[in-house]
C-alpha cells in the first residue's frame, strides 16, 4: 500500500472539510449582523397587505450597533457656544471679545470689526443650533436662506477642486477642537462662487443634521453656515436599537393614527437608511442619536421623508420633500 498517497488524500480531505467549516463560520458570523431573510419576507408581505410596499433586501436587514453621543453644555443656562465662537473667530481671522456678542430672542449675534473699527461682517447663532458668518461686502449678493440649507444631494458635484481645498482647510481650522469628523459631500455653483457642503460623521455614520456649508469666491471663503451642537460630543452610551422592520411598523402606525392618516392609504418605500441626528431633550442638553430615515411616496405621487429615533421609536416626524 502506498501510504504517501493515503496521507495526501487524508490531507486533501481535511483541507476541504476545513474550507467548508470556515465558509460556514463566515456565513454565520455575517448573518449575526442581519435580520433573517424569513423574518424580512414575512414582514414584507404583512406590510404590503396594509398598504406599505417595500423591498426589504440585505442592506435593509442590517442590524446596527451604534452608540448614543452626549453633547451637553453642562448647564441649564444658555451660554455662547464654544464651537460657534471658534467658527466665528476662524472665519474672520480675529478674536471676538465675549462682550461683543448680543443676546437675541433666539440666540446670539455679533458684528465683527477690525482694529480700526471697520465692520468686517456679521455672525449669528440660534438656540436650535443654526449658525452663519458672512462678510459685509458679500451679504447683499447672496441668498442667505438658500445657501444655509442642506442641499439636495442629487444636485451636487462630487469631484474635488481648488474651491474644495480652500473650504476643507477652513473647516479643519474652524473645527479642529470639535470631536467630530466632517466629510465632503459635494458642491454646487452659487452665482460667481461655489458652495462646498460638509456633514458630520460619528462611528462611520453620517450625522445628517450637523453640517457646514462654505461659500468660496475668487479663492476666498466669504460665507459659512450650517448647524452644530454647542459643544463637541464628549461621552457615548450603548443601547439596543430598533431595527428597520420595527421602524417601518412605527411609521405605518404613525400614518394610520396620526395627523397624516390620509397618507396611510398606500405608500411605496424607496429608501431606508440609518443616520445620526441631534435631539434636544432640555435647554442645553443635546444627544446625538441613531435615527432611521425612511423615504417614501404616497398614492398621490408626493414624496415624504420620515425620521424616527432608533432608541425607542418615540420621536417620529414626517415631512414632505421639496
Amino acid at each position: 500500500m502506498n501510504f504517501t498517497k493515503v496521507k495526501l488524500l487524508i490531507c486533501l480531505c481535511l483541507l476541504v472539510v476545513n474550507g467548508i467549516f470556515f465558509a460556514l463560520c463566515v456565513r454565520l458570523l455575517s448573518e449575526k449582523y442581519y435580520l433573517s431573510e424569513q423574518e424580512a419576507e414575512l414582514a414584507q408581505r404583512n406590510l404590503a397587505q396594509n398598504g406599505v410596499n417595500v423591498n426589504i433586501g440585505k442592506e435593509e436587514r442590517r442590524l446596527y450597533d451604534l452608540p448614543i453621543y452626549d453633547a451637553q453644555n453642562g448647564s441649564e443656562e444658555k451660554s455662547i457656544s464654544e464651537a460657534y465662537r471658534a467658527i466665528t473667530e476662524s472665519f474672520f481671522g480675529s478674536t471676538v471679545p465675549e462682550d461683543a456678542y448680543v443676546k437675541t430672542p433666539d440666540g446670539y449675534s455679533v458684528s465683527v470689526k477690525n482694529n480700526d473699527g471697520y465692520v468686517l461682517g456679521s455672525s449669528l447663532v440660534t438656540d436650535d443650533l443654526y449658525f452663519e458668518c458672512c462678510y459685509e461686502y458679500a451679504a447683499s449678493d447672496m441668498e442667505m436662506a438658500d445657501i444655509s440649507k442642506i442641499p439636495d444631494r442629487s444636485t451636487l458635484y462630487t469631484e474635488k477642486d481648488d474651491d474644495h481645498d480652500i473650504a476643507r482647510k477652513f473647516v479643519d481650522r474652524a473645527l479642529k477642537n470639535y470631536n467630530m469628523k466632517f466629510v465632503f459631500r459635494g458642491s454646487k455653483q452659487q452665482g460667481d462662487g461655489r458652495i462646498v457642503f460638509f456633514s458630520g460623521e460619528l462611528s462611520d455614520t453620517e450625522v445628517s443634521d450637523i453640517y457646514i456649508n462654505v461659500c468660496v469666491k475668487d479663492g476666498n471663503v466669504i460665507y459659512c453656515g450650517g448647524r452644530i451642537t454647542d459643544r463637541a460630543p464628549q461621552k457615548k452610551y450603548s443601547a439596543d436599537l430598533v431595527d428597520s422592520i420595527d421602524a417601518l411598523y412605527i411609521l405605518y402606525d404613525h400614518l394610520r393614527e396620526g395627523a397624516e392618516k390620509n397618507l396611510a392609504r398606500e405608500i411605496s418605500v424607496e429608501d431606508i437608511t440609518m443616520t445620526y441626528r441631534a435631539y434636544r431633550y432640555d435647554q442645553g442638553k443635546y444627544y446625538i442619536i441613531p435615527t432611521w430615515v425612511i423615504e417614501y411616496t404616497d398614492i398621490d405621487g408626493i414624496s415624504h421623508t420620515a425620521t424616527t429615533d432608533a432608541i425607542n421609536g418615540e420621536s417620529i416626524s414626517v415631512e414632505q420633500k421639496g
